[in-house]
């Protein structure tokens, strides 16, 4: 079995390497062999000397050639007449006699080389191919073939091998090609300035000139001979050959022997030289290539930097270091704790596959460039490994990311199609008695809450003046919890002893009802009647009271209750069927099948979403239709008004379905955090890590939850206000240590605040976790107040063990945990709120030194306390006008932006006393406004925080001025007991 899967595996992998050898080879299958090259055969035949083709010689070298005869001819007649002269002086000057000969010989030379130099030309391409034709017979071989579909042979072994000898014949096409391009413009050029170059000839300052360009020219021309010689050679050591790595030694060494030989025959050429002298390091450099390459891509470096540091740590003898952790934390591509750019663990691991598979493709292309540029020499090798090396990063990544990703999204799938499925078969399979016992307690505790939550409520305010509704809504439901535990297990109980079903298989509905409401009936009797002993009736009465008056009402009332739990349990049980039978046994395969899809599916209620937005929208603009109709008929005014009301009608339409679609996704901090994750991730699957970062920031900058994300989250001041504070011996007020503390988990990190009420209440919106930390772990940062913000206490962040203990942690929070709190810079929700401003009454009131003495000596009235969200402050009128009277303090964040709260107080022996709410000891009564207009009157007002936390009292605001003296004499007293305590003078 397993020898079955190796082969499986092996043609998969072989099917795979074909691949990449096509694609990497089709770009370059239409260029000539280096043996098409070297015996002219790549055109069929039809090149002329086995160079040329026709119109290279028609087009280029002859009027190139015409050119150059025509400047030679003038140059020969500047040389005749010079020399001509000299020539005329010869009798009068025997010195210049053997000059003159020279001179004649040289002239019949180049005139007749001239007339004949096409024949010279064709007699020189005419050798060379008589001896190019000599080693002809290697043309039939196969030596240079790149073949495509060498994997797929029957038997084929040394997959990696045959890519290596195929990829340095690659590497040595390229090269020919653009070597043999290079000589036949060389021989064009050297061919077209034969006539100057042998006009030259004629002055023996330029003789070395024409030497040169004829030894340049034969050089150019006869290499072609030198590589069918040594290509001959080559083939028939290959064909003799038993290894690959002879083999290809013979393929790499093949242009350093060509240019060796021709060397040895000192020929010229040297125009193609460069090519030369650079293929003769080429094994070197392809070798120091593909280790770049390699290391390159497993280090992170580039392939120089790669062969730079491997140098250097040779050199200097350098090894590196492994950095250590004491959280045992997992390497990461992009953590960034509380930031808005970290990874999550889901992207980690699908950045982290793109990273591997871009590090293999790095290598394996870098490794293939380096081999193929191995022709081209030293800069060719490194350049070819350098960009297979971007390449095969790029394609590499993108690989493993789309895999990756693909893997996870169907785990995922699977993973909910699963999750729905047991939760059916869970649900399904509670049988009857626990659904009735669960339909039993919903009901029992939605009927005591409707009894019975107005005095919870109350009796909460009055318990917890600071919390928010919020806070008192989470405490109320924590009862009711308890609460439905006891109903449960009554009802639990209550079952044990009943009959659950009647002779048809079916809920006994009546006897249940029936026995379930007596049962609770007889208990709302004893609970009336010890009511009623206590408050002194006696127990007789009670009960005949209970009887005659209560008792038919509450079992009425009760019997309807419990059948409409049977019935519901009953229907949630077993539907149509009969406790038990096969068709209910196959419904309840069909439902858990259903729910295998739907989770799988991913559905989510997106379509109700969307047409309650479009239905929002619809509707909107129907109004305001309708409306400009009803005003403008059919006028141009009309149309204006009507385009200018269904503009914001859309958009509350659109308000509303991101408001809808925020909550099926467990509220606008939760749906913020997964849109930046999903816009993330999508990027990161095609640009990487740089992508998932920018991305995630783009989506927190640009989102259609930032508004309903502001509106749930608090503020910095806001925080420190409903936090846990402590007062010590001095009565110093500050924050309690942990009130305030950033959590850091592998998947998110978030601020959460202990209120004043004995909550945790997450304040902020989701940033990033660390993804390199284990699921489970929790690591804590404690923030402390610096005025209104807030910031990290110290830079070491710490966890909790079994018995509450501190651990420290080296996970690092780098961030500012204030971003993510709200802001006045991300919408109009924290921004304060434009009021009319109350006049001051004079410049003592913001000194603190206005005393409630001045209010009745200026004859103020209707003094009151103002409370708003962002300030609180004492009011009092004069002259039919309203004046602030006292400094300005911090607000109560539990307030709306546009809500005011006034408190009237009176002034009382130089003293402010509120006046109380009913019999609470802790509300006032005040009135409510809301945008200036009043919501409501003499409502309770609760709160034991005054002002920044230190004023526990609303008579604190304003002092009298006997009262300040007398603390200011406390305040000194204490200073100067300081300065004593010191001295020891009070021991």
């Amino acid at each position: 079995m397993l020898g079955a899967i190796g082969d499986k595996l092996l043609k998969v992998f072989e099917s795979i390497v074909q691949w990449f050898f096509e694609s990497l080879i089709e770009p370059f299958k239409d260029l000539p062999t280096l043996k098409k090259l070297v015996f002219g055969e790549h055109k069929e035949g039809k090149l002329v000397w086995g160079t040329f083709e026709p119109t290279d010689l028609t087009l280029g070298f002859e009027p190139l050639f015409n050119t150059m005869a025509i400047l030679s001819g003038f140059v020969l007649v500047a040389l005749i007449v010079v020399y001509g002269m000299r020539i005329a002086g010869a009798p009068l000057n025997p010195s210049r006699r053997n000059e003159s000969i020279e001179f004649i010989k040289d002239l019949v030379f180049v005139g007749i080389v001239l007339v004949n130099l096409p024949t010279l030309y064709d007699l020189l391409f005419t050798i060379n191919s008589s001896v190019v034709n000599l080693f002809a017979g290697s043309h039939e071989s196969n030596l240079d073939n790149i073949k495509k579909d060498f994997l797929l042979e029957e038997g084929a072994k040394g997959v990696i091998g045959l890519i290596f000898v195929q990829l340095v014949l690659l590497g040595l096409t390229i090269w020919a090609s653009f070597y043999y391009l290079m000589r036949k413009v060389t021989l064009i050029i050297l061919m077209s300035m034969g006539p100057l170059m042998l006009a030259f000839w004629l002055s023996p300052r330029f003789k070395s000139l024409t030497g040169s360009w004829f030894k340049e020219l034969v050089g150019s021309i006869f290499v072609q001979a030198i590589h069918a010689f040594v290509f001959w050679t080559v083939a028939v050591l290959s064909a003799t050959s038993t290894g690959i790595v002879e083999t290809v030694i013979v393929y790499v060494i093949f242009i350093p022997i060509s240019e060796s030989i021709r060397r040895l025959f000192n020929m010229g050429g040297d125009m193609q030289g460069g090519f030369a002298k650079a293929g003769a390091m080429m094994g070197m450099a392809g070798l120091a290539g593909m280790y770049g390459a390699a290391k390159g891509a497993f280090d992170g470096k580039g392939v120089t930097g790669s062969l730079k540091n491997a140098y250097e740590g040779v050199k200097n003898n350098t090894k590196g270091k492994d950095a250590g952790g004491g959280d045992d934390l997992k390497k990461t591509l992009g953590a960034d704790a509380g930031g808005d750019a970290g990874t999550s663990t889901r992207a980690e691991k699908m950045l982290r596959a793109g990273d591997v598979v871009g590090k293999m493709g790095k290598a394996t292309f870098g490794m293939a460039g380096a081999v193929a540029g191995m022709g081209l020499g030293p800069v060719g090798a490194m350049a070819g490994a350098t960009a297979g090396f971007e390449l095969g990063g790029v394609a590499g990544g993108l690989t493993g990311r789309v895999g990756a990703a693909a893997v996870q999204g169907i785990g995922t799938r699977l993973n909910k199609g699963i999750g729905g499925a047991k939760a059916f078969k869970t649900n399904s399979s509670q049988g009857f008695e626990e659904e009735l016992s669960n339909e039993v307690a919903d009901r029992s505790t939605a009927s005591w809450a409707d009894e019975n939550k107005g005095a919870q409520l109350a009796g909460l305010r009055e318990r917890f003046p600071d919390a928010s509704d919020g806070e008192i809504a989470s405490k109320f439901d924590a009862i009711k919890e308890q609460k439905r535990s006891g109903f449960y297990n009554d009802a639990k109980n209550n079952l044990q002893a009943s009959n659950l079903y009647d002779g048809k298989s079916k809920p006994n509905t009546q006897n249940l009802a029936s026995g379930l409401a007596g049962v609770k009936t007889a208990q709302m009797g004893d609970d009336f009647v010890n009511s009623q002993i206590a408050r002194g009736v006696s127990g007789d009465v009670a009960r005949r009271d209970w009887n005659d008056n209560h008792k038919p009402q509450a079992h009425a009332k009760n019997l309807e209750m419990f059948k409409g739990s049977v019935d519901q349990a009953s229907n949630n049980s077993f539907g149509t069927f009969n406790a038990g039978s096969a068709a209910h046994k196959v419904a309840v395969g069909a439902g858990q099948a259903g729910a295998f899809v739907l989770g799988a599916a991913g559905i989510t209620g997106g379509a109700k979403i969307l047409a309650g937005g479009y239905r929002a929208v619809a509707e909107g603009s129907r109004a305001a239709v309708v409306a400009n109709s009803s005003l403008h008929n059919e006028s141009v005014s009309g149309i204006k008004n009507i385009a200018r009301n269904t503009i914001p009608s859309a958009k509350a339409g659109w308000r509303t379905a991101t408001n809808q679609l925020a909550e099926q996704r467990g509220g606008a901090v939760e749906a913020q955090a997964g849109y930046q994750e999903s816009a993330g991730y999508g990027t990161g699957m095609i640009f990487g890590t740089g992508g998932y970062q920018a991305a995630k920031k783009m989506a927190n900058k640009f989102s259609p939850y930032s508004q309903s994300v502001q509106s749930a989250i608090s503020s910095p001041g806001e925080a420190i206000q409903m936090a846990k504070t402590t007062t010590d011996d001095h009565g110093n007020v500050s924050l309690a240590q942990g009130a305030i503390r950033q959590v850091t988990t592998a998947q998110e990190s978030y601020i959460e605040v202990a209120t004043k009420s004995g909550e945790r209440k997450i304040v902020s919106r989701k940033g990033s976790g660390h993804s390199g930390m284990r699921e489970g772990d929790v690591v804590y940062q404690d923030l402390v107040a610096d005025g209104d913000t807030l910031s990290a206490s110290s830079p070491s962040t710490y966890r909790l063990d079994s018995a509450g203990g501190r651990a420290p942690s080296s996970v690092q929070v780098n961030s500012d945990p204030s971003t993510l709190l709200g802001s006045a810079r991300s919408g109009q929700t924290h921004q304060p709120v434009a009021r009319r401003q109350a006049p001051v009454f004079n410049q003592a009131v913001d000194n603190g030194s206005f005393y409630t003495n001045d209010l009745a000596a200026q004859g103020m009235d209707n003094v009151q306390v103002v409370v708003e969200k962002d300030r609180q402050f004492m009011t009092a009128d004069k002259g039919g006008v309203t004046y602030r009277v006292s400094q300005v303090f911090s607000g109560d964040s539990r307030l709306q932006g546009s809500e005011s709260v006034q408190i009237p107080v009176e002034v009382s022996n130089h003293t402010i006393r509120p006046k109380n709410s009913g019999n609470s000891t802790v509300a006032v009564q005040a009135n409510v406004t809301s945008g200036g207009i009043q919501t409501s009157e003499s409502v309770p007002y609760y709160s034991t925080k005054s002002t920044r936390g230190l004023i526990d009292n609303l008579e604190d605001l304003m002092t009298s001025k006997h009262a300040d003296r007398a603390n200011r004499s406390v305040n000194q007293r204490e200073s100067l007991d300081a300065v004593r305590r010191k001295q020891g003078l009070l021991g």
